[in-house]
């Protein structure tokens, strides 16, 4: 049984909608677990003020405070220490925080997820971690690092997988490795984020399979991202005598490779 309580006013101010939440709260019991919200906070046309963001449920909690919209300047908190309360069949612990503020076009993302021991009916990961510093606007590098370890989905076992990413936008690199039960892979590239499309080059590249030989990148490859169009220039893969030479491109009504 869940308990509903609204407080709130709202109309026109200058052409624009404006709201102001006194108090919303929501309390009762879901799937035998006690489960309480708290908001409060203001919308003045597109952007939305949150004095108070609290969530509770079971032991997991989840808390944001601070403005987004056309600005951002939000702080946010997240604690699960026990997951299998959530859901059935569910495990794991996970925490984080971080924060975001810039603007919505160009946002400063800067946070932190953990979590350890995670399972679902078709999943499951002994650790994640993840490490986030990331903004376009800025003269300094932004840096990325994303780590799992000890997953398996289906009869796929995952030994590791592990991304690293630092930079500024027109200059940065990414690298990708990765090691499972049908394989390895291996990936560097750079990148120039412009306007309007995302320019890359594959520097770097090793594709193992199960038992047989690796395939490695001959020489960079490079491609491009945007929206209407995603091309992928002509790059080459050997492994040992074998040579295999890919190219594509994908845009509203054309595919060819």
């Amino acid at each position: 049984k869940l308990q509903l309580e609204v407080r709130a006013q709202g109309g026109m101010n200058g052409g624009a909608a404006a709201a102001r939440i006194d108090a919303f709260s929501l309390s009762g019991t879901l799937r035998d677990q006690p489960l309480e919200l708290q908001l409060k906070g203001a919308l003045e046309g597109s952007q939305m003020r949150l004095d108070t963001l609290a969530l509770a449920y079971g032991t997991a909690r989840l808390g944001a405070a601070g403005t987004f919209g056309e600005k951002m300047d939000l702080d946010w908190t997240l604690s699960g220490p026990d997951l299998s309360e959530l859901a059935a069949g569910a495990g794991g612990m996970v925490e984080g925080q971080g924060r975001i503020d810039g603007s919505l076009e160009l946002p400063v993302v800067r946070g932190s997820l953990g979590a350890r021991d995670l399972k679902s009916a078709q999943y499951s990961l002994a650790q994640l971690s993840l490490e986030a510093d990331l903004a376009l606007d800025r003269p300094s590098p932004s840096e990325l690092e994303l780590v799992l370890a000890g997953g398996r989905l289906g009869g796929v076992g995952l030994e590791s997988l592990t991304l690293v990413g630092r930079g500024i936008r027109s200059d940065h690199t990414l690298q990708l490795a990765g090691d499972s039960s049908v394989g390895g892979v291996n990936l560097e590239l750079e990148g120039d984020l412009q306007e309007t499309s995302w320019l890359l080059r594959l520097t770097g590249g090793r594709l193992q399979y199960d038992e047989l030989g690796a395939w490695v990148l001959e020489a960079p490859h490079a491609g491009r991202v945007s929206r209407e169009r995603q091309q992928l220039e002509r790059g080459c893969w050997a492994s040992g005598e074998a040579r295999r030479c890919l190219e594509g491109a994908r845009g509203a009504d054309s595919l060819s490779a």
